[in-house]
């Protein structure tokens, strides 16, 4: 179990990857958990895919997170995605200093029919 990853940013905007994991069926619902923020940075996460045999960095997805009303989770969903799947991760910080994100990212939800599963 993951119980979190750190990003810190000084003043600046900071952007990594996840490693490539492979994809357990065609779409998926991704989700993160802010669990402590210091300042008032924004982090933006996107879903980034790739086939095995394409180079580079891979091509963002158009998974586009949601916060989950009332908690500090947040959620989005993947379809007909690509043999190969990361996260990039990017933290804007103010210009107050340094600012930090303590996250967590939830195994993946699977699943192979386009509908979204019942909760």
């Amino acid at each position: 179990m993951n119980a979190g990853q750190w990003l810190i940013a000084d003043s600046t905007k900071i952007k990594v990857f996840s490693p490539w994991f492979p994809r357990a069926a065609d779409n998926a619902i991704f989700t993160y958990e802010k669990i402590v923020v210091v300042g008032s940075p924004t982090l933006l996460v996107k879903v980034v895919e790739k086939s095995k045999d394409d180079p580079g960095n891979g091509t963002a997805t158009s998974a586009t997170f949601s916060a989950i009303l009332g908690t500090s989770f947040f959620k989005a969903t993947g379809e007909d995605l690509k043999e190969l799947i990361r996260f990039q991760y990017e933290l804007n910080a103010g210009e107050g200093g340094v600012e930090a994100i303590l996250y967590r990212m939830l195994a993946p939800t699977w699943y192979s029919d386009a509908a979204i599963p019942a909760p």
